[in-house]
């Protein structure tokens, strides 16, 4: 049952559509329609001291087109932000809704010192709401409009806002609506965009914003904030593309830049035209407005903003980096005139300066990272695993492919920044040696090929990959690693011919293949990548190499089922990062040794010497917060197979403090939460598992989504505590709809819905319902037969199952011949100490007593009550019950003094155990009716009462006063 649920679980423990509806009008959006919007926000109000959210409402911001903006404050984190809240109800609100939250999403993707941070979404009252920061500040149309500027500041500021725009391309994000009243220039100087609506919107923005197509400009349905078919903008400075809905990509943020920065520099509006037809069919046809500029700009940098409004999109630049790239040398230099020597210079005697020029815009040092993840991680690869992982038919493929794309979008944005800062340290800086520099470079490509590689896999998905994908996403490499100076200094140095490197790399592209096959569930795939590669590896005699295959090699090799063989690759994977100097891969090995040894093998001693050896070994690295919480949470598991509980929870517990305080969001939050529910059930203490499960519940729907596996078992094991603590309706309604849930989404012969089966049927058992237990029991041994093979550990445990409700039917013949073939199986594949033995004792010592053969069951129980002290300790539920089991049996034999001992043994150990108030309760009833003392006998009834009410098991209750009543008797007198 619990065991059962607890396995379960424990076998996946952690190591290591928008609409655009039509405009009202048929040209632009007249004053008097936005003065009505306005008027409409204003007449709904939040009041100020309102709580949305966490968040409490301060006062009003400003006002938009589609709401308002409050000021607001957070009182978790004791600081001021902005909200902004979703207007009231109108015919465009349901589409204006779901693009808010969208946007809201999309724009929390991005850290990026250049775009406005968006913290936190909800709703209020039904409507959405977006937290993000408040920020005291000017629009860049206030910046340009306060004082004359220079064309050299111009260009500099709208630089830096143009590398927001190009790290939301980054991510595969359009902005869609860029213009100066959406970029804010903060007291530093620097500007931060924001979407239209999202934050600051002044009141004087007079442009209007469309959300929706014209007629004529036919809208589509859309899949994707940036998909193409939206008609999204500003239409003084939106693209041709979008005027007439056509497909477009981040070179229409591109055109709406070079329309605001041409504005700003010209003080001209770009494109004239009396309305929205005439203005789009200017852009397309490249009438651009002369402007004046009193000769202070370049002709050149009119020509760069040219090409970006080109009306075709192929005529623009390739990129926002790309344009940013030529633009930039503009920015730097001494006096006015300056900074446009490079771009202004013109003329045959100066060609070669002006080819000098245009080679330095293109070749700046240390900004070309994010080129290197084009085919790696981009906008095609994203929509290929969406279209793999949507083409499986799994029910949660979509929920789950937008997480996986947020976690590699985030992923790779922090890659590119850590790259491209770890070359300027050294080539714009002069902080950093070059040694030094290529060995950050390579760690960096190394963890390229982690990303590509799990990419590649994502792109070929199956129902297993979907199952896996987020924490697989999140399993990658930490950037910071590279950041390791000493270590990767000290590492002993690769071979430098270039056959070598050659090699090198085809190894390194073959372990992150390896790798992500691994966290895809496909340890046989990898198995069969690596075993060709460890031998080349270690031919090359480069140890830190050698010791990456050989770990990777050994990780294959347990998951795939090869558990000594894995452990002895283990032993000469650390033998090899020890010899190399390589101190992170051998942390590494050795929390997978722990693992090994301690959870698989059941070596729990050799385990906890290398949980010392792992701390040592981060002691080595100077800490490291991550790994030391992967050797906690091994030591914890491990500990608690060990039977050393109260270490275990101490464990846990720390682990869990420091995961909540420094990685919230992490999923490896919700596994140990749901690690440490199966602990509390595990130990019999149902109410603190409960509490744990039901925390784990809701940290596996904010990070999977609702209909993931992950959170199915965590229900199942609920329905498992419902069980234990006595709520066998609820349980049965529970367990059965996680199974019906898991049929429909894993499979009917998976083996998490073989176990939610297995937990259901004793369920129906201790519902009285034996035939519907013991059909549903042989479903599960044959799925386990099938799946697992006839002679594993779990086939041995239905079996076991299946022969408890055959005896409680009294079917006793066929009862024994399951249990003999239970027993057998768990004789030849477990160790002699292992739990399941002691279960297969008691399973005996039961199976004698309902023969009557009391030379058979006593011998049993005996065995049964010594196994289970010797592995789970003296005060386990497991040992309460047992003891509680051989009572029965000696007041079968009318041996009542033995049975009131091991009853009094059984109420003491409960006690000092934690274990259940339910079990502790039962036992206590058991020996009420037992004891000679009237009064302690009403006492212990009364306390198991007690239990049973507050656990609102009534049929318990009500049998406990019923046999009160009938001892009333033996009320003892109290004093007046």
């Amino acid at each position: 049952m619990i065991t059962e649920a607890v396995a379960s679980l424990q076998a996946h423990l952690w190591m290591v559509t928008e609409q655009h509806t039509a405009l009202e009008h048929d040209s632009m959006v007249t004053e008097n329609a936005e003065l009505s919007e306005r008027r409409a926000v204003s007449d709904d109000l939040v009041p100020r001291g309102t709580a949305i959210g966490r968040y409490i409402v301060v006062g009003v911001a400003g006002h938009g087109g589609m709401g308002v903006v409050y000021r607001g404050y957070d009182p978790e984190l004791q600081r001021e932000i902005a909200l902004k809240l979703l207007r009231g109800p109108s015919r465009r609100h349901g589409a204006a809704e779901a693009r808010l939250r969208r946007e809201a999403q999309a724009m929390a993707r991005i850290s990026h010192p250049n775009v406005l941070p968006v913290y936190d979404v909800g709703t209020y009252d039904g409507h959405v709401w977006i937290a993000m920061e408040f920020l005291a500040a000017d629009t860049l149309g206030d910046w340009l409009e306060a004082q004359r500027r220079t064309p050299a500041e111009i260009v500099a500021m709208f630089v830096q806002a143009g590398r927001g725009l190009a790290a939301a391309h980054a991510v595969g994000l359009i902005h869609r609506d860029f213009k100066p009243q959406n970029v804010l220039v903060g007291a530093d100087g620097r500007p931060r965009v924001m979407d239209f609506g999202l934050a600051r919107v002044d009141a004087a923005d007079t442009d209007g914003g469309i959300d929706e197509p014209t007629p004529g400009f036919v809208g589509e349905h859309a899949t994707q904030l940036t998909a193409a078919g939206s008609v999204v903008g500003t239409p003084r400075y939106m693209a041709p593309e979008q005027h007439y809905a056509k497909p477009m990509d981040a070179r229409a943020d591109q055109f709406s830049f070079c329309v605001a920065l041409y504005e700003a520099l010209y003080r001209v509006r770009a494109f004239g035209g009396d309305n929205l037809p005439d203005l789009a069919l200017r852009k397309h046809t490249g009438e651009i407005e002369i402007g004046t500029d009193d000769g202070d700009v370049p002709a050149a940098v009119g020509k760069l903003l040219r090409r970006g409004m080109a009306g075709d999109p192929d005529d623009r630049f390739p990129s926002m980096d790309a344009l940013l790239e030529a633009l930039a040398p503009t920015t730097h230099g001494g006096g006015r005139r300056r900074p446009w020597l490079l771009l202004a210079v013109g003329g045959a005697a100066v060609v070669g300066t002006t080819g000098v020029a245009l080679m330095l815009a293109r070749e700046r040092p240390c900004q070309d990272a994010q080129r290197k993840l084009a085919g790696v991680w981009d906008a095609a690869r994203r929509e290929e695993i969406r279209g793999a992982f949507e083409g499986t038919g799994v029910s949660y493929a979509t929920d789950t492919v937008d997480r996986v794309e947020q976690q590699l979008d985030r992923y790779g944005h922090a890659w590119v920044e850590a790259h491209d800062a770890a070359c300027a340290a050294t080539k714009i800086h002069g902080e950093q040696s070059a040694a030094l520099l290529d060995l950050r470079i390579a760690c960096y490509d190394r963890l390229r090929g982690d990303l590509q590689a799990l990419v590649d896999v994502f792109a070929q998905a199956d129902p297993a990959t979907v199952e896996k994908a987020v924490r697989a996403a999140h399993g990658l490499r930490e950037i910071d690693e590279c950041n390791a100076s000493a270590e990767l200094l000290s590492l002993a140095p690769a071979p430098s011919d270039e056959a070598s490197r050659a090699e090198i790399a085809e190894i390194e592209a073959g372990i992150a293949r390896a790798r992500a096959l691994g966290a895809a569930g496909k340890a046989h795939a990898a198995v069969e990548v690596l075993e060709p590669l460890v031998p080349r590896a270690r031919a090359l005699a480069h140890r830190p190499l050698e010791a990456r295959t050989l770990e990777a090699w050994s990780d294959a090799l347990g998951d795939d089922g090869q558990l000594e063989r894995g452990r002895e690759e283990a032993i000469a994977a650390l033998a090899a990062a020890l010899a190399g100097h390589a101190t992170r891969t051998a942390a590494e090995v050795v929390l997978s040794l722990q693992f090994i040894e301690g959870y698989d093998l059941q070596h729990t001693a050799p385990s906890r010497e290398w949980y010392r050896l792992g701390q040592s070994l981060v002691e080595a690295l100077g800490g490291d917060e991550r790994m030391s919480i992967a050797l906690d949470n091994a030591e914890a598991i491990v500990c608690a197979i060990d039977g050393d509980f109260e270490r275990s929870q101490r464990l846990f517990d720390d682990i869990l403090g420091r995961l909540r305080a420094g990685a919230p969001d992490d999923p490896k939050l919700a596994v140990l939460v749901g690690n440490a529910g199966a602990l509390m059930a595990t130990r019999g203490q149902y109410p603190a598992a409960r509490r744990y499960l039901d925390e784990a519940l809701g940290l596996y729907r904010d990070r999977f989504g609702s209909d993931h596996p992950d959170l199915l078992r965590i229900e199942a094991n609920l329905g498992a505590v419902d069980l234990f603590e006595g709520h066998v309706p609820e349980s049965l309604a529970r367990l059965q709809d996680v199974a019906d849930r898991q049929e429909r989404i894993l499979g009917p012969e998976h083996p998490e819905f073989a176990n939610t089966l297995n937990n259901l049927a004793n369920a129906l058992r201790q519902a009285g319902r034996p035939d519907e237990a013991i059909a549903l029991h042989r479903r599960v041994l044959a799925i386990r037969e099938h799946v697992q093979g006839s002679r594993s550990a779990a086939v041995a445990q239905t079996l076991d199952n299946l022969s408890i409700a055959l005896r409680r039917k009294g079917e006793l013949a066929e009862s024994r011949s399951t249990h003999e073939r239970a027993k057998a199986i768990r004789e030849e594949v477990l160790p002699p100490d292992h739990p399941d033995r002691a279960a297969s004792a008691l399973s005996e010592a039961e199976l004698c007593a309902a023969e009557r053969n009391w030379v058979c069951a006593m011998p049993a129980f005996e065995r049964a009550l010594t196994l289970r002290r010797k592995i789970l300790g003296p005060n386990h539920v497991m040992v309460v019950s047992t003891l509680s089991a051989r009572a029965d049996a000696r007041i079968e034999q009318g041996d009542t003094k033995g049975a009131i001992d091991d009853l009094e043994q059984a109420v003491a150990s409960g006690v000092a155990g934690g274990v259940s108030p339910r079990v502790v309760g039962l036992v206590r009833f058991q020996l009420a009716k037992l004891v000679g003392d009237p009064a302690r006998a009403r006492q212990l009834a009364e306390q198991a009462r007690e239990a049973y009410a507050a656990l609102e098991v009534h049929d318990r209750v009500a049998e406990i006063d019923a046999w009160l009543s009938a001892h009333a008797s033996a009320a003892p007198r109290r004093s007046h």
